[in-house]
């Protein structure tokens, strides 16, 4: 049938996903928070020889990555407002708060 939708169940694969023991882990999830983690520990041993506080420095990176990572999901979520309502996807549907419904579903 022309159209029609497979029901075989969708298992993650390669390049976006890799595989831990048994479970999937999402690589873009992964290099960000190793790059994040890096970009720190560079930052700071470079503060140190530069006569700044790592400690300081290190946590002023931290704050201002997890500011950011805040900030890009609310504009993601600004800018395709539009897309999730037409899906039934806004925060104040019901079917927005359920995990068994939507996005969080697991099957």
């Amino acid at each position: 049938m022309i159209g029609a939708r497979s029901h075989a169940a969708v298992v993650p694969s390669f390049p976006r996903f890799f595989r831990i023991g048994r479970y999937w882990v999402s690589a873009y999830k992964v290099f960000l928070c190793v790059s994040i983690y890096s970009g720190i520990l560079v930052s700071a041993a470079v503060a140190d020889r530069s006569g700044i506080s790592p400690l300081r420095l290190g946590i002023g990176l931290l704050a201002c990555a997890i500011l950011a990572l805040i900030g890009a999901r609310a504009y993601h979520l600004a800018v395709n407002f539009a897309a999730y309502c037409r899906v039934g996807l806004s925060p104040w549907s019901r079917r927005a708060r359920t995990k068994t419904d939507g996005v969080c579903s697991a099957a």
